[in-house]
């Protein structure tokens, strides 16, 4: 027998060979938040519960058992999970402080942990589904079993301390990824038709005083163009764009449910777009323009920002341009000074880009940055009159400057690898606060990486998210993985023809040979090439990993659109045949 140290309860996930819980048997302090430590998830255990005897599973159910026990496996590795058995981490603040008002008010004692959970952030609730129906049933109501239903987050935590202006101070960010709509970053875009969408990022920013039992947060959230489009994979660098007509009745009643959830919950929304106006992504900039459209008003606001075009020869410190663009709504945004005891934070910025990543990193840390500074300043530990506090807190605390680049950088790389599935571009700004050569070369890296992954490992990634968040369910009377490989073996030669005549045309020009023979060498293989690399992205579709658990097949988002239905789509070939969109800031 095996004895075995649990710190929690994952949930539980059948396969074929039965029921498997899944338990968390290490983890790592990240730090104390409010008194309450805060965990990371740092090892992990399947166990099989059934007792079934293997030899009643066909060979085909061993088969898939295997690769979706790998798939979970890969999925819990690759994704940084969070908890505490005191801390409600899917909650901002603000909105735990209003949980605790109200059952005041009320005179009732606060719901049991769980129940009062964000069900967006709770990661594990598919997997926890069973202990909760348990306990919602009646039937266990006395065990005690609440107290194993364990909410965990993805995401990104931070929690630092450090002395700023003399004052000692903690310092957190937490990151939090829905559930809903979960993916890789080709396999999952847009929105579906319950208002969800892909990529949604909510990131809260605490600092907190203890010698002034004072702490203030600032909320910001993330997330795809809400909009039903997609970009199939298909060995391109860049994949063709299909974006479905933004005017339709369909995307009118998704994008009006997305935003009617973002106000129930933030208050004001201003949605600021990044994407660039002109060329490739102009349909989505004009598309997200049109469709927002009937939706500005009171409770809306659309900003586009083309920030290629804004911050283009390394110059990022022009997003100033965007903070002066949104100065009235960042104003509203800000805390009141003492004595007041709690401000509400009664609007919120949904930032985007194309993935939501890079440049939208970039951008959220000088809105943060800005929120901090008028934050410290309402707890007293800023007057005001610091020099170069627009700029950083370089003149007041070198150690909480590094610190608030470090973290925010760190966030965006997490935030980047979980969707893409490397580290963000362009975080040589946020740690350093200016762009170099060297992290230049560090993007091109990147990129490099993301198209590898994005094209030839995603199709799995995509499978793992699906099986572990309960988009799919495994069904013994239905493989994924009978019949056709992902990738046939004929297909896998275009590749090797690629190599083999790219070296064929470096041996001609490095080879000693008569003038005559360098040309027929150099046309023979220049053509092989030129040839070999047509087939690869006429077939390249077939080269690429794409998921087998819930096939993208004839819709490139297979969660978007109700039950038989096909969103109507257009494939956009030639970007500039689109209206030009003028610049707004």
């Amino acid at each position: 027998d095996e004895t075995l140290t649990v710190y929690g309860i994952l949930g539980f996930i059948r396969l074929n060979i039965g029921w498997v819980a899944i338990v968390i048997t290490d983890r790592l302090l990240v730090g104390r938040l409010n008194g309450h430590n805060i965990y990371k998830l740092a090892n992990y255990r399947l166990i099989t519960l059934t007792k079934s005897n293997k030899l009643h599973l066909s060979a085909q159910h061993v088969h898939d058992d295997n690769k979706y026990f790998s798939l979970i496996e890969d999925t819990l590795s690759w994704n940084s999970l969070y908890f505490s058995t005191t801390f409600d981490l899917t909650q901002s603040l603000q909105r735990q402080q209003a949980q605790v008002a109200a059952a005041q008010e009320h005179g009732e004692p606060l719901s049991p942990f769980w129940q009062r959970t964000d069900t967006r952030f709770f990661w594990n609730a598919p997997l926890a589904q069973r202990l909760m129906d348990a306990v919602q049933s009646g039937l266990v109501a006395e065990s005690g079993l609440d107290e194993y239903i364990l909410p965990v987050m993805c995401g990104f935590v931070d929690i630092s301390q450090m002395t700023m202006n003399h004052t000692p101070v903690t310092f957190a960010l937490i990151s939090r990824r829905s559930r809903f709509r979960p993916g890789t970053r080709y396999n999952s875009r847009g929105i579906d038709e319950q208002g969800h969408v892909s990529n949604f990022v909510e990131t809260e920013q605490i600092i907190q005083s203890s010698a002034k039992q004072l702490q203030a947060s600032y909320v910001q959230v993330r997330g795809s163009i809400p909009l039903f489009w997609a970009q199939v994979v298909c060995v391109k660098y860049v994949p063709r764009l299909s974006l479905q007509d933004p005017h339709s009745a369909m995307t009118a009643d998704a994008i009006r449910r997305h935003f009617d959830s973002l106000c129930a919950i933030y208050g004001r929304v201003v949605a600021v777009n990044l994407t660039n106006l002109v060329g490739y992504e102009a349909p989505m900039a004009k598309g997200f323009r049109d469709a927002i459209a009937p939706l500005v008003g009171a409770a809306v606001r659309h900003e586009d920002f083309d920030f290629h075009q804004e911050c283009k020869k390394m110059r990022y410190d022009r997003v100033s341009v965007l903070v002066s663009l949104l100065g009235d709504e960042l104003e509203k945004q800000s805390p009141s000074p003492p004595p007041a005891v709690f401000t509400s934070q009664t609007s919120v910025l949904r930032v985007n880009c194309m993935d939501c990543l890079d440049r939208t990193n970039v951008v959220q840390s000088v809105f943060a940055r800005r929120a901090l500074r008028l934050q410290l300043q309402a707890m007293g530990i800023l007057s005001g009159a610091e020099p170069d506090i627009a700029d950083g807190f370089t003149a007041v605390s070198p150690e909480f400057e590094k610190t608030f680049k470090r973290v925010w950088a760190d966030n965006a790389d997490e935030v980047s690898r979980q969707y893409s599935g490397t580290g963000a571009l362009k975080t040589d700004y946020t740690r350093t606060g200016k762009r170099s050569r060297a992290g230049m070369l560090r993007d091109g890296r990147n990129s490099v990486m993301r198209y590898i992954l994005n094209n030839f490992f995603d199709g799995s990634r995509q499978d793992g998210y699906d099986l572990l968040l309960g988009v799919y369910h495994v069904h013994p009377e239905h493989s994924p993985y009978a019949g056709v490989p992902t990738v046939q073996s004929q297909y896998l030669l275009l590749p090797l023809l690629v190599v083999l005549s790219l070296f064929g045309v470096v041996f001609s020009l490095l080879t000693h040979m008569t003038f005559l023979n360098h040309v027929v060498f150099l046309f023979m293989w220049s053509a092989a090439a030129y040839g070999s690399v047509r087939m690869t992205y006429v077939f390249g579709h077939e080269l690429v990993d794409r998921p087998r658990l819930v096939p993208i097949g004839v819709s490139p988002y297979p969660h978007s659109a109700p039950t038989g239905v096909v969103p109507e789509m257009h494939t956009i070939h030639n970007p500039s045949a689109f209206d030009k969109v003028g610049k707004t800031a």
